[in-house]
């Protein structure tokens, strides 16, 4: 038996699959948000960070917001993994020297809203993500 065995794994290559040439990596953002605070006004959800560059690169001009979504009599237990999709829709986003502001229409939606953010360059390029943070919305 350890002879077929033997035969039948010498018959098929060893091999992980197609072989592409060598490339460089895409640069990535290496700037991030940092202390990140979100307060709900006036129907909207305004965020605020500090801009952390941690190495040269490009500088960022805009930002990726995601949001994940609970009701408020049915909220995520502690711990529970939490799903974040990427936020659409119109936002303000304002981007001086190290700081971001970030204003996002809510429409008067009551629940426990989760956001973290990640910078973006010019080339649509993201940075790593902000820590998350938990709202509760209630009106």
């Amino acid at each position: 038996m350890l002879p077929f065995v033997c035969g039948v794994l010498m018959a098929f290559p060893l091999a992980c699959g197609k072989k592409a040439p060598p490339f460089l990596p895409e640069k990535q953002m290496a700037a991030r948000v940092d202390q990140l605070t979100g307060v709900y006004a006036d129907g909207e959800v305004q965020l605020t960070g500090r801009i952390v560059n941690s190495s040269e690169g490009p500088e960022p001009t805009g930002c990726r917001v995601y949001q994940g979504w609970y009701p408020l009599d049915d909220p995520p237990c502690e711990g529970c993994p939490i799903q974040l999709a990427v936020l659409s829709g119109t936002q303000k986003i304002v981007i001086s020297e190290n700081r971001l502001v970030c204003a996002i229409p809510q429409a008067n939606r009551e629940g426990i809203g989760f956001f973290q953010v990640r910078l973006t360059d010019e080339s649509g390029a993201e940075g790593p993500p902000s820590e998350r943070i938990r709202l509760k919305i209630k009106d």
